[in-house]
């Protein structure tokens, strides 16, 4: 299996004027659709899309405050004992960790620095902390 593509088909972020400190946020990725896909490009191997969402919600007493979601497709290469298998788990809703896995990760590497710009946009708090500096320690001497 190959990540052969990697697309956005939609972003959105929303922040309420009610926004203020002493909230939680949570993180959620969904997989809502996984289909084969004819690419004339492949020749031993088929395409499958892996349809995704991925939502920060920024929550204050279970009441959301602001939010940024992503949609979008990942296309895959694949064999076809991986179609049958993907497949046959999809039936479920559910995909193998195997390959479910690998996806949350790509799809955190692709969304979390957009989410950071736009949180920056839109006066969000940043989703993930960021390393910080400090002043360096002076060495200790032996005495």
């Amino acid at each position: 299996m190959n990540v052969i593509g990697f697309n956005f088909t939609k972003m959105e972020a929303s922040r309420s004027s009610e926004f203020k400190p002493g909230f939680t946020i949570t993180t959620d990725i969904e997989f809502t659709d996984v289909k084969e896909h004819t690419l004339e490009v492949l020749k031993d191997n088929k395409a499958m899309v892996i349809s995704f969402l991925y939502r920060i919600n920024y929550m204050e007493k279970k009441k959301e405050v602001a939010t940024i979601y992503f949609e979008g497709d990942i296309t895959l290469s694949v064999t076809n004992d991986e179609i049958k298998e993907i497949t046959k788990q999809w039936k479920k809703k559910k995909l193998p960790n195997t390959f479910k896995i690998p996806f949350f990760n790509l799809i955190l590497k692709r969304c979390t620095p957009k989410a950071l710009i736009i949180e920056e946009d839109i006066g969000l708090p940043n989703h993930l902390p960021l390393p910080k500096i400090g002043p360096a320690q002076a060495p200790e001497e032996d005495e």
